[in-house]
């Protein structure tokens, strides 16, 4: 009974730590962990998370792409979606786990219909795109052909997409599925990159 509390009191800190700050994103990718003070018509004044005692910084509304805050909610602050960067790119992450089953075959992944790279188990490999829709497709043997997914790239950001493996007695699977940026993070701790993947 004693373990179990004390489980439950750690997980009550993780969970507190976790959404204890606000998070601003910036248009072109990083975040910043922060106390927002002030939203103003052109800036937003925050705090960094780890110096709360320390200088006050803004930031210009237009940098900023989105506000999450420590309650769970969120700003947008500056739409990207219709906005066009020339000559920006954005980038597709693709991440492959280990499977219990298949983990052996390699699966061949395709921007646009164009072959970009061979993933092997507990990999990810990385492409540069420009802003916009690409469809994602998935082929190999050994396994029931994926349906392509459509992700959206936007400039100077990174889209996550990981490859599922779901197996039967009968049938060998694999899902093409979009991720968050916080699950992209927990994955690549335990993959390697491929470089050279062709």
């Amino acid at each position: 009974m004693k373990k179990f509390l004390f489980s439950a009191f750690l997980m009550s800190l993780f969970v507190f730590n976790s959404y204890s700050q606000d998070v601003i994103i910036k248009v072109v990718g990083d975040s910043i962990k922060a106390k927002v003070l002030e939203i103003s018509s052109t800036e937003i004044k925050y705090k960094k998370f780890d110096n709360l005692n320390g200088p006050t910084y803004s930031a210009l509304k237009s940098e900023i792409y989105m506000i999450r805050y420590e309650n769970g909610s969120r700003d947008v602050i500056t739409n990207l979606e219709p906005r066009q960067f020339e000559g920006e790119l954005g980038q597709v992450c693709i991440i492959r786990r280990n499977g219990y089953s298949g983990s052996g075959v390699t699966f061949l992944v395709s921007i646009d219909d164009a072959l970009v790279c061979k993933v092997k188990s507990n990999s990810h490999s990385e492409h540069m795109v420009k802003p916009g829709d690409h469809k994602i497709s998935l082929t190999g043997n050994n396994f029931t052909v994926s349906i392509p997914v459509t992700v959206s790239v936007l400039p100077g950001r990174i889209t996550y997409v990981e490859l599922v493996t779901k197996t039967t007695f009968t049938t060998f699977n694999v899902i093409i599925e979009k991720i968050s940026e916080a699950q992209a993070t927990l994955l690549l701790e335990k993959v390697r990159e491929s470089k050279k993947c062709l």
